[in-house]
């Protein structure tokens, strides 16, 4: 299983709906989403997921530093950190669980 650390302000409109497809996706154990624009958060019932941890700084930390407060927080030792810009192929996901968990075989 994977964490996902995902900082976001809430700025690229289709976010939204990747958002959902990666909390659903099943080599996601985690999404941990930094919250840099908490005024900008939308009302989205997937937020409401058990797998999704929300964190929200006082002000904006901006992307590395959120990154790495989103590792720290990662109940899973195989982290990904994504863009809330970034459109990929989901099936990376299944792809890198497979490989990190491979265990040298």
């Amino acid at each position: 299983m994977l964490s996902v650390v995902i900082p976001t302000m809430w700025k690229y409109p289709p976010f939204a709906a990747i958002l959902h497809l990666i909390i659903k996706h099943p080599s996601v154990g985690q999404v941990v989403i930094i919250n840099n624009n908490e005024k900008e958060t939308p009302s989205l019932a997937c937020l409401q997921d058990p797998k999704v941890l929300i964190v929200t700084p006082e002000k904006n930390i901006y992307v590395n530093p959120s990154w790495n407060l989103g590792v720290k927080m990662a109940s899973y030792d195989k982290v990904c950190v994504y863009s809330d810009d970034v459109i990929l192929d989901l099936n990376l996901f299944s792809i890198a669980d497979e490989f990190l968990n491979n265990d040298g075989v």
